[in-house]
C-alpha cells in the first residue's frame, strides 16, 4: 500500500498517514452499499442530469422481458429466436454504430450493461431473464455481478469464449454458462462420428455426457 511505503520512508506525516487510513477503510464499508443503493441514486440525480436518451418507444413500461448484452452476430441471432416467439426484449449496446443502425429496428439501449443505472432503465426489475453475449470476460463478469445484486432471482444466461472462464461465471451469478470452445468441440466431433457411420443415438449420448460433464477434465 502506498500509505504504508510513504510511512515507512518518512515522506508521509503521521497525521496524513492516519487520515489516509480512516479514508480507505470507510471507502471499503462503504462501497458495497454505494452499489446496493446505485439504481436509487440515478434515479434521485436523474432530474438533475436530464433523463436517460431512449432510443425506443415504450421503454418505461418494459415487463416480462428479456434484455441481450452486446449485439453483435450471436445477440443478434438471440433476438431474431425471440421475435419469433413473440418474445419482448430490449437490447444494450456499447457500440455507437450499431445503435444508430439498428434503433429504428430493434428495441435498443446504448450503454454497458455493468452500470446500475443503464440495468435499472432496461427493466431489470421486472426482467424476464438476461442474456450476456458481450465477447469480453471480465464485462461479462461485471454485468452478471450488478445484475444479480439488483434482482437476485433473475436467470442468467452466459457465453464463455474458454473453458477456464466458466467456473467463475458460474460464480459471479450465472445461471447458465455456454463455452464457444466446448460447444464448438462437441459440434465437430458430433458431425465427425457421423460422418464415420457411428449411429446419431450412440452420438447423441455421447454428446449429452461431454455436456453434463462441462470439463476441460473430461478428455
Amino acid at each position: 500500500m502506498i500509505l504504508i511505503l510513504g510511512k515507512s520512508l518518512g515522506v508521509l506525516p503521521n497525521d496524513f498517514y492516519q487520515l489516509g487510513l480512516s479514508v480507505v477503510t470507510l471507502t471499503l464499508v462503504l462501497t458495497p452499499f454505494a452499489v446496493r443503493l446505485s439504481p436509487w441514486i440515478g434515479r434521485f440525480l436523474a432530474p438533475a442530469r436530464g433523463p436517460l436518451e431512449k432510443t425506443f418507444p415504450g421503454s418505461e413500461k418494459l415487463k416480462g422481458h428479456v434484455i441481450i448484452c452486446g449485439f453483435g452476430p450471436l445477440g443478434q441471432a438471440l433476438g431474431k429466436m425471440l421475435e419469433k416467439h413473440q418474445i419482448p426484449y430490449v437490447v444494450l449496446e456499447l457500440n455507437p454504430q450499431t445503435v444508430k443502425k439498428l434503433k429504428k429496428e430493434v428495441p435498443i439501449i446504448f450503454g454497458d450493461g455493468s452500470s446500475a443505472e443503464i440495468l435499472y432503465e432496461s427493466g431489470i426489475e421486472s426482467a424476464r431473464a438476461l442474456a450476456v453475449a458481450a465477447p469480453d470476460f471480465m464485462n461479462a463478469m461485471a454485468i452478471i455481478q450488478q445484475a444479480k445484486d439488483m434482482n437476485p432471482d433473475l436467470p442468467i444466461i452466459t457465453r464463455a469464449r474458454y473453458r477456464s472462464e466458466v467456473d467463475d461465471l458460474y460464480r459471479a451469478g450465472a445461471d447458465v454458462v455456454i463455452s464457444e470452445e466446448l460447444e464448438a468441440g462437441v459440434e465437430m466431433g458430433r458431425y465427425l462420428l457421423l460422418q464415420l457411420g457411428i449411429e446419431n443415438k450412440e452420438v447423441d449420448g455421447f454428446v449429452k455426457e461431454i455436456r453434463d460433464f462441462g470439463s476441460a477434465d473430461f478428455f
